[in-house]
């Protein structure tokens, strides 16, 4: 018996060798799959960037990041470049004192925070940038009582290079703040005292700058009897 190979058959056979090909490509392809990395996605950027003066500098804190277990922060200094001044590998690492602007009153600073993650299925993420002039606090308040009736004076030592004074004082007794107030000079005078009673007063330099207003840390609270006087 003759076996005879026709047109009809040589196309069948094609088409089959094809359809072969092709179900071995898409195997290939699956099995190839599962060992392609990933394609990476940013981590989530840092949020609440906030930034405080500090007696040791200025304080940097944010919002946990998921995913993140390395912080870098970053600085400028009145405007200039970024550049690195800090690496946290602590996954709750959200905060950092910047101890190295302590003395530099007057100078305006910019933070941003980066985060990364172990996996390289995630890239570094870089969050907003925050800006804030730095203020130092009070060292050494003075408290007495002066004549003619019951009467606080308040002094401090002079910073050049602020705007001016926040003053608040404190009534044991009352249990609450009874005055809050601002003043450009170094001395001030509090009336309407009760003698026999203590008060403790805190004070707080700053700068504006437009509309806003840069604040150092309150000073350590001083207390005093007040007196009476004549």
């Amino acid at each position: 018996m003759k076996f005879q190979i026709t047109s009809k058959t040589t196309y069948k056979s094609k088409k089959k060798l094809r359809q072969l090909s092709i179900l071995l490509l898409i195997g290939l392809l699956f099995s190839v799959l599962p060992s392609l990395p990933a394609r990476a996605t940013a981590l989530p950027a840092a949020e609440n960037i906030d930034l405080h003066n500090t007696t040791n500098g200025i304080k940097i804190t944010w919002g946990n990041v998921s995913h993140a277990y390395l912080y870098e922060v970053y600085r400028s200094e009145n405007g200039g470049e970024f550049s690195l001044i800090a690496t946290l590998q602590k996954q709750n690492a959200w905060r950092y004192t910047d101890d190295r602007v302590k003395n530099l009153e007057g100078n305006t600073y910019s933070y941003y925070v980066k985060a990364y993650a172990k996996k390289n299925v995630y890239t570094p993420s870089v969050s907003e940038t925050k800006n804030i002039i730095r203020v130092c606090p009070i060292k050494e308040l003075k408290l007495k009582c002066i004549k003619t009736g019951v009467i606080l004076e308040c002094s401090w030592e002079d910073h050049d290079n602020v705007d001016g004074y926040e003053i608040r004082v404190y009534a044991e007794h009352l249990k609450r703040f009874i005055v809050r107030k601002k003043a450009k000079k170094t001395t001030i005078k509090f009336v309407s005292l009760y003698a026999g009673k203590t008060y403790r007063v805190q004070v707080r330099p700053y700068i504006k700058s437009g509309n806003k207003y840069y604040f150092s840390n309150w000073c350590k609270s001083k207390k005093i009897s007040a007196k009476y006087l004549k």
